[in-house]
Formats: structure tokens, C-alpha cells, sequence
């Protein structure tokens, strides 16, 4: 793991401009670096997420506690996917969506500042 800059490109639609955020990241697999989470009008969400390096696109949209987002990740960073591939190349994959997906599930268990997660770690 190590910190490393990172460039979070963010588009509201489809066909709509581009922003990109440099933000500071900490690696947790190639290819991937947990970063703030960032809201749609480019501020800081209070929470962290997962960013693709090589797209600089959150891998997962919504912020999470860093706890969470530590604990969830392990099912993307445990897989033998090389996220060091193209993101059209990882959303062509027919193994990384189910993935992402049960990552995300897992990460919607947060309940942000107050999460109960890290309460349990705190006080358990």
C-alpha cells in the first residue's frame, strides 16, 4: 500500500463534460486506490470510495466509512481480476460486474459517520 495522486474523472451523463479532481489515494490492489468520496457538484462527500487508476472512475459511486470501505474492498482486491485492464475491458469481463456488485452490497451495509461497524470495532 502506498499513497499515490490520483486524477477522479466524473461525468453527470453520458454525453456530458468530463470533470476530472485531483485527490490523494492509498493503493489497495494495482490498479485501485482508495480516494474521498466526491459528490456530483465536485465536493468532498465526507466518506471514501474506490477509484480505477487507469480511468481515474470510481469503481463505486457511493461513500462509505473508511472501515467499511476496508472490509468490502477485500472482495475486489481477493479476486484474481487484473484491474490494471482498461475500464472497457473490465466492464466486458462477465466476472467483475457480479463483483462489484456484491461489493457494493456489502459497502451499503455503512451507516456513515454513526456506522455501527465501526462502533462494534470501537467498543467489541
Amino acid at each position: 500500500m502506498s499513497i499515490v495522486p490520483v486524477t477522479i474523472c466524473m461525468q453527470d451523463r453520458p454525453d456530458g463534460p468530463i470533470t476530472e479532481l485531483a485527490v490523494i489515494g492509498e493503493t489497495i490492489a494495482p490498479g485501485l486506490a482508495i480516494t474521498p468520496g466526491i459528490q456530483e457538484d465536485g465536493s468532498l462527500h465526507g466518506g471514501w470510495t474506490i477509484t480505477h487508476l487507469l480511468s481515474g472512475r470510481m469503481v463505486f459511486t457511493t461513500s462509505v466509512c473508511l472501515t467499511c470501505l476496508r472490509i468490502a474492498a477485500r472482495k475486489l482486491t481477493e479476486s484474481d481480476i487484473d484491474w490494471t485492464r482498461t475500464m472497457e475491458s473490465l466492464v466486458a469481463d462477465p466476472v467483475v460486474l457480479p463483483l462489484v456488485r456484491a461489493f457494493a452490497i456489502a459497502a451499503n451495509a455503512c451507516e456513515g459517520e454513526t456506522c455501527s461497524v465501526l462502533t462494534d470495532q470501537l467498543v467489541g
